[in-house]
Formats: structure tokens, sequence, C-alpha cells
């Protein structure tokens, strides 16, 4: 080996594979006939098994994530801890004003004072994510290049995976340190769709080298890595599962409730925050109420990451919030649920027919559970209704897998048939007087009882193929 990469620590090669060897598969028109050495492929299995690790779910990512939060130091006494805060609070808001303004105007690079201040600072969840935000931005994406070669942007995506995962493991130990706003999530959102945008990316060039391996002795890491691809992409946060998180950050953009602390364990102090006068008119009026619906909105959003459901984050925070009225206690279930649902979608994403099996039999007995105990019938809101058409969701998605026994499956379909009816006969959503020109709770009824009346009609279908007339229930 030569002496370049003797002094250059390990983590910091980027690629030691002949660019000229693996351009010979990447360009095969311009080298035909001419296969890749053993050697260059063989270096990409080792590649292949460094990536796999990169995944956010997997055990060696989730070591980089401090699920305990950053330990404060609490100072000696009283008066010390308040000085100490109020310097803390001023670093944190120069050091975001420096930050914006640099994504504004890409004028002064703000590297030295946000190190400086991170420093000093180093357990404030504040500073960690406004440096993995500055790391995210930084971090350039040459993935559309036209005149660079497939194997040049794969080492380039290699080196942004770097910052990426920094900036994504920052994110999330702030979060697990109660830091969550509005403002920290919607980058968060940002940096954790790129970083397995990017990874998936570098998965399938690897696989598209070590594919060519004949030898079957490898043929289980060829079939893992393609398993991890589907896995990335699954996990990848698509515009739908957006669509209510974005509407609610489009109503306070710009004004000082996006930086509102919503974990639980601060809502004290962001009720007395929000009931002082602010500095514009929103488009939503912020109040107690509301605060409580932002953080349900943000958890749901948590709910969908892996790597959050497997060190209990969602759970923990949920078990902290005050007494709720029924309506967010249901939205609460339906944050739950999503997390099993999140599951699913990742075993039905590498195909894998015992987690299916498993994961898709966990949403049914946590859906009809609720609908059991809780609902019993009444369908006063739309989280109320969104438990049920899950079920509905179940007895559809599991007709050809092979998830339930027949008859198991005539019992789910039968239940789901049942409940659905709920939705149709029992839907007790408040409408508005008629000449009311804001007529939205009417669309959400009547959305609901078409969904209700859709899944009830493919329900029946269904049960026809397994001898069950559902017509006559």
């Amino acid at each position: 080996m030569s002496n370049k990469y003797n002094i250059i620590p390990n983590d910091e090669v980027i690629d030691l594979s002949s660019e000229e060897d693996i351009e010979r598969f990447t360009n095969p028109e311009a080298h035909a006939k001419k296969n890749l050495p053993k050697a260059t492929i063989h270096h990409m299995f080792g590649k292949s098994e460094d990536l796999l690790k990169l995944i956010p779910d997997s055990p060696a990512f989730l070591k980089g994530i401090q699920s305990g939060g950053f330990k404060q130091n609490p100072g000696l006494f009283g008066f010390i801890q308040k000085g100490a805060q109020k310097k803390l609070d001023i670093a944190v808001e120069r050091s975001r004003s420096k930050l914006n303004e640099f994504l504004e105007n890409q004028t002064k690079d703000p590297r030295k004072d946000l190190k400086r201040y991170l420093d000093k600072y180093e357990t404030s969840p504040d500073l960690q994510s406004l440096w993995a935000i500055y790391l995210f931005n930084i971090s350039r994406d040459f993935s559309d290049s036209k005149n660079m070669t497939k194997t040049a942007i794969a080492r380039m995506d290699e080196d942004r995976l770097k910052k990426l995962k920094k900036a994504l493991q920052g994110l999330m130990s702030a979060i697990f340190s109660d830091c969550i706003t509005i403002y920290y999530t919607t980058w968060f959102i940002q940096v954790y769709n790129e970083y397995l945008i990017t990874l998936n990316r570098l998965l399938k060039y690897n696989y598209s080298i070590i594919s060519q391996e004949v030898d079957k002795r490898f043929a289980e890491l060829v079939r893992t890595v393609y398993q991890g691809q589907k896995r990335v992409a699954s996990m990848i946060l698509k515009k739908d599962e957006l669509e209510s998180f974005s509407s609610m950050t489009r109503a306070i953009t710009g004004s000082s409730y996006a930086l509102l602390n919503l974990a639980p364990s601060k809502i004290k102090e962001t009720m007395a925050t929000v009931e002082k006068p602010q500095e514009r008119e929103l488009d939503v009026k912020v109040s107690a109420n509301n605060t409580m619906t932002m953080l349900m909105s943000v958890l749901t959003l948590y709910a969908r990451i892996p790597a959050f459901s497997q060190k209990n984050l969602v759970q923990n925070l949920l078990k902290q919030m005050p007494d709720l009225d029924e309506e967010l206690e249901m939205r609460k279930q339906v944050i739950l649920l999503t997390e099993y649902v999140a599951t699913c979608k990742l075993a039905y994403a590498v195909d894998d027919l015992n987690m299916k099996r498993a994961a898709m039999k966990s949403v049914y007995k946590y859906a009809v559970g609720i609908a059991d105990n809780l609902i019993k019938g009444s369908i006063p809101s739309k989280w109320h209704a969104n438990i049920i058409l899950r079920i509905g969701w179940v007895a559809i998605n599991s007709k050809d897998d092979i998830i339930f026994p027949k008859m198991e499956y005539q019992q789910v379909l039968k239940k789901a048939y049942q409940y659905l009816g709920w939705i149709v006969s029992n839907c007790t959503i408040p409408t508005q007087p008629k000449g009311n020109e804001n007529r939205k709770e009417d669309k959400i009824r009547q959305s609901l009882i078409n969904q209700a009346i859709q899944s009830r009609t493919k329900i029946a279908v269904i049960g026809k193929t397994v001898d069950l007339a559902l017509d006559a229930v």
C-alpha cells in the first residue's frame, strides 16, 4: 500500500478500488466483454457491508445517537444556573441568527462562530441542532452532475454521507434531549430524507457491482444489499405522509411559534410563552389546545421513523403528556398505531413473509383492541374513524400474502366490514349549520363515509373468494 493511504485514517479513505476497473462495468459498451477483476468486486463487498451499517435502524447507526439526551450541568446554585442559562440563550439566538443569515444570503460562513459556541456549550441540544443544520447545508449533492462518472459521483456521495450522518445523529440526539420544535423538525425531515436518498443511491451502485459475482458463497450478502436498498427506500418520508405536518407549519412559518419547545417536559414553559402577546397575527390562533395539536402532529411524524421506534421515543413522550380530552386521547392511539404501520411497511419492503405476517397481525390486533375497548361503535372524530379505516386496510391488504389462515381471515373480513359500518351509520362528527361558508367538518365527515363505503365494497368482493357472503351481513 502506498504512503498516501498509510497516513490517512481508515474512516477517511473513500475508495481504494480502481476507477478504471469499475468503469468497465458502469460503462459496459466502452469495455465490451471485459469483466471486473475479482479483487475489485470483493473490495466492494466490504464497502457494501459498511453501507448496511449506515441504515438508520441498524445497531451500528443507533450507537451514534445519544438516546438518553445530552447531560446538562445544573450548576451549584440557582442564581448561577439562571445566569448561565441566560448566556446560553444568547449563544443559541446568535448562532441561529448567523446560520439563518448564511442560509438566506450565502454570505459569511458561520462555521467558526457556531463551532465556538458549540465547544463552549457542547451539551446544548439547540446548538447541536444548529450545527447539524449547518453540516447539512454545506454537504453538496453531485448526483445530477453530467461531467462526472458514476464512480466519481459514488465517491462524492460517500464523502457527503459522512456529513449527513453526523447531522442526522446530532438532530436525533437533540430530539431525545427534549429539543422538539417545528423549526428543528422541519430541518430534520430534510436531513433524514436526503440521508436516505444518498445512502440508497450508494447501495444501488454497490449492488450493481457485487451482483456480478457468480460464486454462491456470496449470494446471501448480495441479497442482503438488495433488501437494504428496499428498506432504505421504504423509510423515505413521502409527500402524503408529510401533508398534515406541512399544512400546519405553513400557518406558523416566520413566527416565534416555530421555535416553541413542544416536548411534554417543557409544556408548562411553552404554555406561558403562548399567553404572551406575539409579534404578528397568525393564520391560526395558537392556544394551549393548538399547541398540543402541534405536538401531536410532530409525534405522528416521529412515529414513522424506525430508529425512534426502536428507542421508544414516541411512547415515552406520550406517557409524559398531561391529561387529554377524548379526541386527543384517540389521536394518541392513532400515533401509536402509526408505529405499527411503519414496521409493517418495512416488512413489506424486504418482502419477508414471516415479518409481514407478524407486522400485519400487530397492526390488526392493536386497532381491534382500540375499537372494542375505546370506540365501541361511536365515531365522534376523524381520529376514531382513522382506527377503523386501518382495520379495513389490514383486511384489504392481506388477501394475497396468506397473512391469515382462511378461517381466521374470514373473521378479519367480517369484523372489518362490521366496524366500517360504524362510520357509515354512526359518524357523529359535528356538522356546520346550513349557509355556513366554512363547511370543513361536513367535507371531512362525508369523505370518511365515502372511504368506509369503498372499503366495505372491496372487502365484500374479497369475501367471496374465501366463501364469505358479506353483502348479506
